[in-house]
């Protein structure tokens, strides 16, 4: 089990920083914990790639639109990195 506190709402109960077993013990299912942790994993991904990867591939195209293609390609190949760390950074638990 991970370490992730989760906040969510099921069955009109409203659990907020709760650990994986406490919801279980609490009559959560797995599959509605899992969706809740895949929530929290891609809604930190999504920031990661925000503050990380996208600037990169945006400085990608404006050096592709400037006829800069070796910079292009630098800079491409470098968002690729940052994604692939952030991926690591944040795996999903159910894949």
């Amino acid at each position: 089990m991970s370490d992730i506190r989760l906040n969510m709402l099921y069955a009109g109960s409203n659990f907020v920083g709760f650990s994986e077993s406490e919801l279980l013990n609490a009559g959560v299912p797995q599959d509605e914990i899992d969706a809740a942790k895949d929530l929290v994993v891609l809604s930190n991904r999504e920031k990661s790639y925000a503050a990380e990867s996208d600037k990169l591939f945006l400085e990608a195209l404006r050096k592709d639109a400037a006829g800069d293609i070796e910079g292009a390609e630098e800079a491409r190949a470098a968002a690729l990195v940052a994604v692939e760390a952030i991926k690591e950074r944040f795996p999903l638990p159910t894949e």
